[in-house]
């Protein structure tokens, strides 16, 4: 039996739900109630996840931050691959804008969605400001919804921006967040705990194969998930990426 680590980009609410799932799965399991090692696992686990909890539940600014960022992100998808899937329209006022404006968009990739916050900002910022440059806004009015989409953007970007300001000031607090604790739980989970059942399965697989069994469907269901996520970004990234570079030459 292969218990993998948890994925370190492992989003916040994931991480928490997973290491609850784990803690009640111990509990379960009364077979290794004697077993002290695991149990001081299991207690480091559940007090910092409890810590983990009530700072990811009080702070909810930096709770909504990834989901803010999110949203910028997927708005930025959407007038990026929109506007490429109009490049291949037929000759026409509609498709004329859409090469004019997506010649401009491929300057900043899509890639720009995968920045750090800091520098995606900036990025987003100046594609905006040189989509109202009278001779785009023209090329962007021209194209059906797209106003629309840019407004959108304009209004995701706007929506971050408030929300990391928040989240800045209340760091400057120098008060511990769940992103502070998000590491201490990886640490305990995947360097302790994992390794740990990884030897006990080896030397005494009839007491801990089945709280082991537990712990790595709880592992593996959070993992196939961001992986799925991750796929689904990249292949929509790649795709964008390979067809800026036909319409570039």
């Amino acid at each position: 039996m292969e218990i993998l680590k948890l994925n370190a980009k492992v989003r916040l609410g994931e991480l928490s739900g997973t290491i609850t799932n784990v803690t009640e799965a111990h509990n379960e399991k009364s077979e290794i109630s004697n077993d002290s090692t695991l149990s001081m696992l299991i207690n480091e686990l559940i007090n910092t996840n409890n810590k983990f909890t009530a700072a990811y539940n009080q702070d909810k600014v930096l709770s909504e931050l990834e989901n803010f960022d999110e949203q910028r992100d997927a708005a930025m998808r959407s007038v990026y691959h929109y506007v490429q899937g109009c490049t291949h329209l037929p000759q026409g006022n509609t498709a004329t804008a859409a090469h004019k404006v997506f010649t401009l968009l491929t300057k900043y990739g899509i890639g720009i969605v995968s920045q750090s916050y800091n520098q995606q900002t900036g990025e987003i910022n100046s594609l905006l400001n040189d989509l109202s440059m009278p001779d785009n806004a023209e090329a962007v009015a021209t194209i059906p919804s797209l106003s629309d989409m840019v407004a959108s953007l304009h209004e995701a970007q706007r929506n971050f921006e408030q929300a990391y300001a928040q989240f800045l000031a209340r760091s400057s607090d120098n008060k511990l967040n769940a992103s502070d604790i998000k590491p201490q739980l990886l640490n305990i989970l995947n360097n302790k705990l994992v390794v740990y059942l990884r030897s006990q399965v080896i030397f005494n697989p009839e007491t801990y194969n089945a709280f082991a069994a537990k712990v790595a469907t709880a592992i593996n269901r959070t993992n196939s998930n961001i992986k799925e996520r991750t796929a689904k970004n990249s292949k929509e990234d790649n795709s964008g990426e390979l067809k800026d570079s036909s319409i570039k030459t």
